[in-house]
């Protein structure tokens, strides 16, 4: 295994340039990955038709998404988390796990490592080898799994030597993960791009393995990166609530206070600069003396 000191996004066409010496306008960047053949007509007819939606505000479990990626996927709508993009996953997703030591399949994508290293992680790289056709040697990498490992991250299909693991493979590197308590984040983002996708997939793992959780998104099959949708699948409800729980900080500064207790969290009350009640949105919405400020109730 080997680590890696410097690392960043393959997008990044001046860095290349200053650490590589080779001109940014010689380079041919295929680091965005996104389906040549553009978005789907049907899609755009769907947004078009649907376009009334962004007038009102999402349920807050985002219910019917939910329900639709998981007919999509062949799991339970409880198995499902959305997010702002695959990238907000990922970073949730350590925020919650907070390995210590996590060990990446490499070359890959370099915002894991970044990700770890935010939360004061470690990363090792166990290196797939050009002679072997960046092919997995998958008992040569079982024997560097060991306890002092927290997270393993594995891209599949790979990015960017486009290699892959069988689920057969997968469900054995698993089970040694499991004999070591050593979670397991799996990035399908280029999973549609394979022609053998339901024997790639490791979705139907998460019926039988809790350490196991799988990344998904429609920016780069669906060539619809602006949408920022991205999605995992795990059979761990203790993940999926603590990932809920971690949730995405925004924050709102409103003056129709029924509208903003309807979709916060948390609420703060401020009067000429000073916060008077804060506490659980629900709460505040039905506390009597916020209803009668600002709510017009009674």
């Amino acid at each position: 295994m080997i680590k890696h000191k410097d690392h960043f996004h393959g997008s990044d066409l001046e860095k290349i340039e200053e650490i590589y010496g080779i001109r940014k306008e010689e380079i041919v960047s295929f680091s965005a990955n996104v389906n040549p053949l553009g978005v789907s007509p049907l899609l755009k007819h769907t947004l078009s038709d649907q376009i009334d939606a962004i007038t009102s505000y999402p349920d807050r479990e985002y219910t019917s998404l939910r329900r639709c990626i998981a007919a999509y996927c062949g799991t339970e709508t409880e198995n499902v988390i959305v997010g702002n993009g695959s990238t907000e996953l990922i970073s949730l997703f350590i925020q919650v796990e907070h390995p210590k030591k996590a060990l990446v399949i490499g070359p890959t994508y370099s915002e894991y490592e970044r990700e770890i290293a935010l939360g004061g992680g470690t990363t090792l790289y166990y290196p797939l080898r050009e002679a072997d056709d960046f092919k997995l040697n998958v008992e040569d990498f079982l024997s560097h799994l060991n306890e002092s490992i927290d997270l393993l991250v594995i891209c599949n299909p790979n990015n960017p030597t486009s290699s892959s693991i069988p689920r057969s493979d997968m469900r054995h590197i698993l089970d040694v993960c499991k004999q070591y308590d050593i979670y397991v984040m799996v990035d399908e983002t280029y999973v549609e791009f394979a022609d053998n996708m339901a024997e790639l997939t490791a979705v139907p793992l998460t019926n039988y393995y809790n350490n196991i959780v799988i990344l998904r998104g429609t920016s780069k099959f669906f060539a619809a990166p602006g949408l920022r949708l991205g999605y995992a699948v795990t059979g761990n409800r203790d993940l999926i609530k603590s990932i809920n729980q971690q949730g995405t900080s925004i924050l709102l500064i409103e003056q129709n206070a029924n509208m903003a207790l309807s979709i916060a969290h948390r609420a703060y009350v401020m009067e000429t600069g000073t916060i008077t009640l804060s506490g659980d949105a629900q709460l505040l919405k039905n506390d009597d003396k916020v209803r009668k400020a600002y709510l017009g109730g009674h």
